[in-house]
């Protein structure tokens, strides 16, 4: 019958920015940032409004904790970046969420053990912590940008010619 084992590679998939539809957290938003120009990028009926905000590496980390790790990124929208970009490195009065530092960033590690109502009030307690907190910010290159993560694709448009593989996917 052949080998019916196959490999499995956990990809995140990211935008270079922030963004969120509707109400609710969002550390990094900033109403002065442009819209990007997309079809997708606006006010729907169910969605809300389209926000925009600066990438956040310690939830970023946090997300990919959740998930028990991933084995690479795809980064997507890497078209608009310029040579700089402004990211949340970490937060300034983060206290009560235990710390630890990743290769460059320090990022929130406070994963979900528990299931149902206990895992509900914990993304309440969590969501009460992340509405108090002071995003710190810092320019990075955009080469020390792409090299926090270990990225598998880098997307540069909506085409298959703007997708640039950085790994073998077997």
């Amino acid at each position: 019958m052949g080998d019916t084992k196959c490999k499995i590679t956990k990809v995140g998939v990211l935008r270079t920015y922030a963004t969120r539809h509707g109400a609710g957290l969002f550390p990094t938003e900033d109403k002065s940032l442009p819209p990007y120009p997309n079809e997708h990028n606006k006010k729907g009926e169910y969605q809300g409004n389209f926000r925009l905000g600066y990438f956040d590496f310690p939830l970023y980390n946090y997300a990919v904790d959740c998930l028990g790790g991933i084995d690479c990124l795809a980064l997507t929208w890497c078209d608009p970046l310029k040579d700089y970009v402004k990211v949340c490195n970490y937060y300034k009065n983060l206290k009560i969420i235990e710390l630890y530092n990743t290769t460059k960033l320090t990022s929130i590690k406070y994963p979900p053990k528990d299931k149902g109502d206990k895992l509900i009030g914990y993304q309440t307690l969590l969501g009460g912590f992340i509405k108090k907190l002071t995003p710190n910010y810092t320019i990075l290159k955009k080469g020390e940008f792409f090299d926090s993560f270990n990225l598998g694709i880098t997307s540069y448009g909506p085409m298959a010619k703007d997708k640039f593989f950085h790994r073998d996917f077997d």
